[in-house]
């Protein structure tokens, strides 16, 4: 006889029978559960003897996946960098109130390594082994004595990294990198940063992928209501000096959102492009809303030199943005970055959607594309004097006043390009491109500088790689991606709505000066004037930018986006923001985003689980049913 085992016995009712079947639905729920009762009940909390980085050390290393490693109150200088490859819980004794900005510094330790970063986690890679696994600093003030790159460095495949109730006080270094394809949430923190320092690095592109440009996530949509994504939500960020920092930059394709944070003298972004480097690629998408900003110092709320945008619900309570809005940049317009791989957005550029047509105006946006047509040159001919910022043509070509206003004029020779702001009858006004500064006729840098004898031509640029508007194309690779050519990228436009100012004001997107391609009402849709809807027609009537209010006053249709690339079937449009939407996966935020295409309104938003699942203890269902 083969023994029984089962705590209710083997005759009891709730047994399964040999003929029993278990719906596989079910199955896998219960597995679910047990697996996670079963990983609670043999996880343990290894006590290191003090903060010093042996104590600590020697308890991680007594650890395995899902221990708690409980660092105890007191203070600690480290030299060396803790390197984490364990799914544990670092938890230490500090305690904070992001709301308000306090902090009690029961565990602390101060940096004073020479490494890239005093720790280093090593999630979970390939994402094929992460499954249930979790990362979590929490509980631990840091300091820094000396400048390291960063003081936290995440990296792997995980979606399940967790930096939370920490206090950060840094004066030399930036803070926490988020790099490889790591995904999961920030919050609660509060830090004091200094002017220079970044409180975020986001790289994490490369989800799923060992390469290391950011080329993955560009190849796949936004994904805008997924966790897939790196949360920033319910922290504190103070900056020091007297130049408002981003509170997050972004390169290698990074994703992440931002939400519900207080900054003060910061602002929100500092994202990068696709710009220098070898096939390094910008922002990949940047969702920022619910946050409040109050800063002493002027400046704009942020900005991005790539990927999509989704701003909204977002509030200025002291100094009003200037310029007031977020910034929409594109730098390869208007500087050649000749060491990269990407090189500038001169008109002819093969990465790019060029004018082809010869129709462009100096109106922002304007000209024609045909795919089967070369790129068209407006005017060429010699210099007869140049700097910086101004090329003198030689001969009279007589101009009229700005007909060269938001073109490109590219060097024959080397390709290299300045962006024209006006011109005169025989003289063009040039942009500086010397982004960091420095740069003289004898050594010019990456910037270009025009000399007497250069041969020139005047063309356009009318889309650009990777630009704020842009979004899913063809998976590229490789430092030196080939052939040269434009990767289909789908028209996915910015969105802004219901910023304001300490005025009441609106906080729009805004296309940088610098650049042609960003096109309002193309690329990005501002909120119309007139504020909440009141009507089906009033203020917004779907003919242009975002409206917001309740769903029954969404109006009856919308216009639907402008692709000139071809590249995108049924482009997104105007779009409206339905405040009494409800959460559809258990999030406390309400609303849903809907934009116009292929003739219809079509769900194209809605919030992630806030508060970040991450945040919360796991608990069964509520309406668990045994089903037949």
């Amino acid at each position: 006889m083969v023994a029984c085992h089962l705590p209710s016995g083997c005759d009891s009712p709730f047994r399964l029978r040999p003929n029993d079947a278990v719906p596989s639905r079910l199955s896998a729920l219960l597995a679910a559960l047990l697996f996670a009762a079963s990983g609670a009940a043999q996880a343990k909390t290894i006590d290191a003897l003090s903060p010093s980085f042996f104590d600590v050390s020697n308890a991680i290393g007594s650890a395995v996946d899902g221990d708690t490693v409980a660092v105890p109150a007191g203070t600690a200088t480290w030299t060396d960098q803790l390197v984490v490859t364990k799914a544990i819980t670092l938890m230490g004794k500090t305690t904070t109130d992001s709301v308000a900005g306090t902090a009690q510094d029961n565990t602390t330790i101060t940096s004073n390594t020479t490494a890239a970063s005093l720790i280093q986690l090593n999630t979970c890679s390939p994402a094929s082994t992460c499954g249930a696994k979790t990362y979590r600093i929490t509980g631990i003030t840091f300091r820094d004595a000396r400048a390291t790159k960063h003081v936290i460095a995440i990296r792997g495949q995980s979606n399940q990294a967790r930096v939370d109730h920490c206090h950060f006080g840094i004066n030399y270094s930036s803070v926490i990198l988020i790099t490889d394809g790591v995904y999961g949430v920030a919050d609660h923190n509060v830090m004091a940063v200094c002017g220079g320092c970044q409180p975020f690095k986001g790289d994490n592109g490369n989800v799923g992928s060992s390469d290391g440009s950011g080329d993955a996530a560009w190849a796949l949509p936004a994904e805008w209501s997924s966790g897939h994504f790196f949360f920033i939500e319910d922290n504190l960020f103070t900056g020091g000096g007297t130049n408002l920092r981003g509170i997050y930059d972004v390169t290698i394709g990074g994703k992440a959102v931002i939400r519900y944070n207080k900054l003060v003298n910061m602002v929100l972004s500092g994202a990068h492009g696709t710009e220098g480097g070898q096939g390094v690629r910008g922002s990949r998408a940047l969702a920022m809303y619910g946050n409040t900003i109050s800063n002493t110092i002027s400046g704009t709320p942020g900005g991005t030199r790539s990927g999509g945008i989704l701003f909204y619900n977002n509030t200025e309570i002291s100094k009003p943005a200037s310029p007031n809005h977020f910034t929409l940049s594109y730098y390869r317009e208007y500087t050649s970055f000749a060491g990269g791989s990407w090189k500038g957005a001169n008109g002819a550029n093969s990465w790019d959607i060029n004018e082809t047509e010869g129709t462009s105006t100096s109106t922002i946006g304007t000209g024609g594309y045909n795919a089967g047509h070369s790129s068209h040159v407006y005017a060429s001919g010699t210099v007869a004097s140049g700097s910086g910022t101004s090329l003198k043509s030689s001969g009279a070509p007589n101009w009229p006043t700005d007909k060269w206003k938001n073109f490109q004029v590219r060097r024959v020779s080397d390709g290299k390009l300045s962006f024209i702001w006006g011109n005169s009858s025989d003289t063009l006004n040039l942009e500086s491109s010397c982004i960091n500064g420095g740069c003289t006729e004898a050594n010019p840098k990456d910037s270009t500088w025009w000399k007497n004898g250069d041969q020139y031509e005047i063309r356009r640029v009318l889309v650009a790689l990777d630009q704020s508007g842009r979004g899913q194309g063809d998976l590229l690779s490789g430092t030196k991606p080939t052939p040269v050519a434009w990767p289909h990228q789908q028209l996915e436009p910015c969105y802004s709505w219901n910023n304001r100012n300490p005025g009441g004001g609106h906080v729009d997107l805004g296309g940088a000066t610098t650049t042609n391609s960003i096109v309002l009402n193309r690329d990005y849709y501002n909120e119309v004037a007139g504020g909440q809807q009141t009507s089906s027609t009033s203020p917004f009537n779907g003919t242009s930018g975002v409206g917001w209010g309740t769903l029954a006053n969404r109006p009856t249709s919308g216009v639907g986006g402008t692709d000139i690339t071809g590249a995108t079937t049924n482009p997104p449009g105007t779009a409206y923001w339905a405040t009494d939407v409800a959460s559809v996966n258990g999030s406390t935020d309400k609303g849903a985003l809907y934009v116009w295409r292929g003739g219809g309104w079509v769900l194209y938003y809605q919030p992630y689980t806030y508060p970040h699942p991450l945040t919360r203890d796991l608990q069964p269902p509520s309406n668990l049913q045994v089903v037949p």
